[in-house]
């Protein structure tokens, strides 16, 4: 039975189950498909099962079958290399490439120490060396979700995504449906690492903040920070999520978000570790208990290779991007401009709110209590 077929199949089975019973007991969801494709070949029906009951608690419940038909979907776009986001080639098209070469754990470094224990979990990490699409087109007005509200100044900061953290904890392998325009943007970048991006973390800091760093009569340049998360593992292993501390970015875009100048985005290096792990530690064991490591991802980007553009389709239906342009982004005069690392602070302020408080030492402290008639005396 051919992945396609499997996929379909599976997704009909499941719609025919859950009229029956809105809710059905894990005895009853397996036995029937296993009736239908229990008998592909090297797959466990179980694992079919355990794919949708993402809180385990041995029932399909109304949220996880609304992701049925996301599922399908899905698992046909991942065989058959299938873009979700078609493009129109009438309007400008920007072209991504990605960047990744693997993560590198504190038990990389120090796999003698009696903290490393092997774990068939851990297998997956290793096997993730290279971005899932080195090359992805989009189009220009694509980044448009992520320019800011009309009129607005240089420093103006706003939401762009909520980000709510993900309930099902650590037992979820799929991620849910994005929903709305950025999210399905961001949702097909980060796809470009890995086929299962989760934008709504399991744990804080969550969402997407923006700040306007630049302006001119027709550009603007966005710094953004984004969090997510991504989901490794499919049945019949557990979970095991890889957590990059942030997204940083920047978008330079026309106005009317006709074009696009740059764009960037990247986990920072400017920390030794800069990602979180967690995975189950033990197998067979109930209830399920999880392990933890950090580590440092060096050059996972996506970049812009140059501004945005029409394309023109030969007769042979290949893609050939117009001739005699360059990257002008150098040739923008900016009216008003704001330093990186301002930005850069503002956003963290987004985050953690307690990033607002100033801090000093204890002399500088001083002085200041002074001067603002706050000097007090034990």
């Amino acid at each position: 039975m051919s992945w396609l077929n499997f996929c379909l199949t599976t997704a009909i089975v499941v719609v025919a189950i859950s009229i029956l019973a809105y809710k059905s007991t894990t005895r009853d969801v397996r036995s029937s498909l296993l009736k239908i494709i229990g008998r592909a070949e090297g797959y466990d029906s179980s694992d079919v099962f355990r794919l949708l009951d993402g809180n385990l608690d041995g029932c399909i419940d109304s949220n996880e079958f609304a992701i049925v038909g996301w599922i399908a979907q899905y698992m046909v776009g991942e065989t058959t290399g299938l873009r979700e986001k078609p493009i129109n080639y009438s309007r400008e098209v920007i072209v991504l490439e990605t960047s990744f070469t693997g993560v590198t754990t504190f038990k990389d470094e120090d796999k003698s120490s009696s903290y490393w224990k092997p774990n068939e979990q851990y297998i997956v990490l290793n096997d993730w060396r290279t971005p899932r699409k080195q090359l992805e087109l989009f189009n220009a007005n694509d980044f448009s979700e992520l320019l800011p509200p009309v009129g607005s100044k240089t420093g103006h900061v706003w939401k762009l995504m909520d980000g709510s953290g993900n309930s099902k904890g650590y037992n979820q392998f799929l991620p849910p449906p994005p929903v709305g325009n950025i999210n399905e943007l961001l949702y097909h970048l980060l796809r470009m690492w890995h086929p299962r991006p989760f934008l709504a973390p399991r744990f804080g800091p969550t969402g997407m903040h923006a700040i306007l760093r630049s302006t001119s009569e027709h550009w603007v340049e966005v710094v953004f920070r984004l969090h997510a998360e991504f989901q490794l593992n499919l049945p019949p292993r557990h979970t095991f999520w890889v957590t990059p501390g942030q997204f940083a970015g920047r978008l330079v875009a026309a106005k009317n978000g006709s074009k696009v100048a740059l764009f960037q985005v990247s986990v920072p290096e400017s920390k030794t570790l800069n990602v979180d792990m967690e995975w189950v530690a033990v197998e067979n064991e109930e209830p399920l208990t999880s392990n933890v490591d950090i580590g440092f991802v060096k050059n996972m980007g996506i970049n812009s290779l140059g501004p945005s553009q029409l394309i023109i389709t030969n007769n042979n239906n290949n893609l050939d991007i117009a001739s005699g342009v360059k990257n002008f982004e150098n040739d923008i005069s900016w009216e008003t401009q704001l330093s990186m690392s301002y930005c850069e602070s503002v956003l963290e302020k987004q985050f953690y709110p307690f990033r607002k408080l100033e801090y000093h030492d204890f002399e500088t402290a001083l002085n200041l209590a002074s001067s603002s008639g706050l000097w007090c005396t034990a």
